[in-house]
């Protein structure tokens, strides 16, 4: 859907996941070298998360020829989507950043589970809250939280019958092989049933990722995260190489 122009006729694109990751990557670049316009001396142009199967695919292995057909200076940001610190990066996002390290383009594969995490939480929460006009939600702090499944602390309790038992608990039921509780004390079984039919009455809801990083740039946050500002700073030292700046 994008026109010639967007692609050909500017020196550096920078592919993003989605519409609201270019609204945060805009809002950082601009911070940072308040110089660069978009649409003058860059692209930020979204790719659709895990399209970029197809995006960068050429047959089985993955390839630059056809972004590079496009412009030959660009970048790309892979959203990690790990809920862990601990949890092993995507085999396939590896193989890509290790593909534009080694042709000499820009790559960042965030070490955070997604863009929403380098936002500072409490104009996350703030943002969202005012957006979807709510007063009191819960949203993960961790920077592998979703972010974007909110839990509205206003919303009526509806226990369901399908419940999702603690991860300890299941362990040794699996332990177990015979589907029997084996092994658990019963106040801790109980407990841990208890915890999971609260767990299905709380209600939550899905965040409107564009409509809400606008609000959160209105703020005008500070880059508070390590990791961001030295991967912004990369980003725009690539866009003023490309325009000779």
């Amino acid at each position: 859907g994008y026109k010639p122009i967007d692609l050909l006729q500017t020196n550096f694109i920078l592919w993003v996941e989605g519409p609201s990751d270019r609204i945060y990557l805009n809002y950082w670049i601009n911070l940072t070298d308040k110089t660069l316009v978009e649409g003058l001396h860059y692209r930020v142009m979204f790719y659709g998360g895990s399209n970029y199967k197809s995006f960068l695919r050429d047959g089985k292995e993955f390839s630059l020829e056809f972004i590079r057909s496009l412009n030959q200076n660009f970048g790309i940001v892979l959203d990690s989507d790990r809920k862990k610190t601990r949890e092993q990066y995507d085999k396939r996002k590896i193989e890509i950043k290790e593909l534009f390290i080694n042709n000499n383009h820009y790559c960042w594969l965030t070490k955070s589970r997604e863009i929403e995490n380098y936002i500072p939480y409490a104009t996350f929460v703030e943002s969202v809250k005012v957006y979807h006009q709510k007063n009191a939600i819960e949203i993960g702090e961790s920077k592998f939280c979703d972010r974007n499944t909110v839990t509205d602390l206003d919303a009526k309790e509806e226990f369901k019958s399908r419940i999702k038992l603690p991860e300890s608990l299941f362990k040794v039921i699996q332990k177990n092989k015979d589907g029997t509780t084996t092994g658990i004390k019963a106040n801790e079984l109980r407990k841990g049933v208890e915890e999971a039919i609260k767990a299905t009455g709380k209600i939550t809801f899905q965040v409107r990722k564009v409509e809400v990083a606008k609000v959160v740039v209105d703020k005008k946050p500070s880059i508070i995260d390590s990791e961001l500002q030295t991967e912004i700073n990369k980003i725009v030292r690539r866009i003023r190489k490309a325009n000779d700046l």
